[in-house]
């Protein structure tokens, strides 16, 4: 009998050896940490709302109109060039946009993910990594959203990887900064409004350039780098009739003061606080760590745009979907402290599994955080106008969602289910070729091409985007009073507008958006006027 379990002994110590020396290697542990997170992208995996506002704009695309919202005006109602870009380019492959955009998204987030293990970091350092991202609502909830923010995070892993594998503002490498300003000018292709959150890092980039490189070499390396921004707007203006994205026009020219849209922005930060305490205390945290002495310049600069990213939050009123916007600040954050950790030879691998037991903890009591979120999670409670995005759509167009129509166990029989669906399908059964409605995801997406499609919000409006905002707003949402000769004239009635500068506004907005010749002489008259407009009452606001 001693012998039999002296003999069992020794097989369980032989397999508990074989197993360390299995799971000890890098190769598995970073194997099991990428599975870890591909679980939890595919579990928390959705589509927002605003997301098939693009999908529509690329049908047009592909049934010849353009990259239009309705077929009848050329309007730009997407936010991010390069993603749209992607989108439309993912659609020669499949119609099925909804599970492209997943798709593409996954291939982001562990591009982003690679790039990190690329390094050379330890797993531990990974798996705090992982773990800072399963921990933010702002993060992880906008991985797979169908929006453009999952490849600018990748992007600006790119980015804060390369300043940490190789200063770019003291390395002999010029090519190295050449690069780095190409990286940054793709940023900004995503979206514009990342600008504060690069601008103190590219600056400094430049000057270096400069000092090291010589400004003939750093002035091309920078008009490289503008190019791709530089060629999208010359289309833009010379296309659409305007620089920049009609949802700008929309949300930016609302007539509403400064100090309403700030103390939006305030209660949008303290509302994420409530939600998403970790994202807020890290991205806070790193810009105080910056301010200690001896930090580099390196990272104060990486602080100086957190902060400046966080300053633009708040004055231009956050935003109605909780955590969108500080993602981009916080994975700043997230990757500056853990590089920080990693290149400190006295923080232990030791040290870095109690910070992640840490963040284990805090997930796991964090009645929000994504990792502990269940798949049945909802919240239709908006807030001061700002919405759990993610909890409110979760049931109808989550990846949970989609499989459940796939096979056959949901008590539906189309994708997705929703009010908004089902009004779209019913209009459709009316053969009417004009309608007025705000949310205009779904709605549009899945109502007829043909169909001229009004939003009172002037997300997807040329003309209604430059009416002041009437009655009560929300943010991201400002509704706007159709005139009824717009109407008129829409539905191909006999029209006359009684004020002159609506008859104004209308002929130059019609005359940009709908002209057959692109470069006739009064369509260009009245695209200077109306950006001069444009810029005018901006100055003014």
């Amino acid at each position: 009998m001693s012998s039999y379990l002296d003999q069992n002994t020794q097989y369980l110590r032989k397999f508990i050896n074989l197993s360390y020396q299995f799971f000890s290697h890098r190769a598995i542990q970073i194997i099991l940490l990428l599975a870890f997170a591909g679980l939890f992208f595919l579990r928390n995996a959705w589509v927002a709302e605003d997301a098939y506002i693009n999908f529509r704009s690329i049908e047009q695309l592909f049934a010849g109109n353009g990259p239009v919202w309705n077929a009848h005006e050329r309007v730009q109602v997407y936010t991010s060039p390069l993603w749209y870009g992607l989108l439309a380019f993912s659609r020669v492959f499949s119609s099925n946009l909804y599970v492209n955009s997943l798709i593409l998204s996954a291939l982001c987030y562990f591009a982003l993910l690679l790039y990190i293990i690329r390094s050379g970091i330890r797993p531990t350092t990974l798996a705090a990594l992982i773990m800072l991202q399963l921990s933010s609502l702002a993060f992880f909830d906008f991985t797979s959203s169908g929006l453009e923010t999952v490849l600018q995070l990748m992007l600006l892993t790119f980015l804060m990887v390369n300043i940490f594998e190789q200063s770019p503002l003291t390395s002999n490498n010029a090519k190295l900064r050449r690069r780095f300003l190409l990286l940054l000018g793709v940023m900004l292709c995503v979206r514009h409004d990342t600008l504060p959150l690069i601008l103190p890092i590219s600056t400094a980039v430049f000057i270096a350039g400069i000092r090291l490189d010589g400004w003939r070499y750093t002035l091309k390396s920078a008009i490289w780098a503008a190019l791709p921004l530089l060629a999208f707007t010359v289309f833009s203006v010379i296309y659409y009739g305007f620089p920049f994205p009609n949802t700008a026009y929309a949300k930016l020219n609302t007539g509403i003061p400064g100090t309403e849209l700030t103390q939006q922005g305030l209660i949008y930060l303290q509302e994420n606080w409530l939600h998403d305490p970790i994202t807020l205390t890290i991205s806070v945290s790193f810009i105080v760590f910056a301010c200690l002495p001896k930090q580099s310049f390196t990272v104060r600069l990486l602080a100086l745009g957190v902060l400046l990213q966080l300053l633009y939050i708040i004055k231009v009123g956050g935003d109605f979907m909780l955590g969108r916007f500080l993602a981009y600040g916080y994975w700043v954050a997230c990757l500056s402290l853990v590089f920080w950790l990693e290149n400190i030879h006295r923080i232990s691998t030791r040290f870095m599994l109690i910070l992640l037991m840490i963040g284990v903890g805090y997930s796991t009591f964090s009645p929000r955080a994504p990792i502990a979120t269940p798949t049945s999670y909802t919240n239709h409670t908006i807030k001061h106008g700002i919405a759990d995005e993610r909890a409110f759509y979760s049931p109808s167009l989550s990846l949970t969602a989609y499989w459940d129509f796939l096979q056959g166990r949901a008590p539906y029989y189309n994708f997705p289910y929703n009010d908004f669906s089902l009004q779209a399908r019913k209009f459709n059964q009316t053969q009417t070729d004009f309608a007025i409605y705000s949310n205009i995801g779904i709605f549009g997406y899945l109502a007829d091409l043909d169909v001229k499609l009004v939003d009172p919000l002037a997300l997807s409006d040329p003309f209604l985007a430059r009416l002041p905002v009437t009655g009560e707003w929300r943010i991201g949402h400002f509704p706007r009073e159709i005139p009824s000769e717009y109407i008129r004239e829409l539905k191909g009635l006999p029209y006359h507008f009684d004020n002159p500068e609506l008859e104004s506004l209308h002929s130059d907005i019609r005359l940009i958006t709908r002209s057959e010749d692109l470069f006739s002489k009064v369509r260009w008259q009245a695209i200077i006027r109306q950006n001069m407009s444009f810029v005018k009452n901006t100055h003014e606001s």
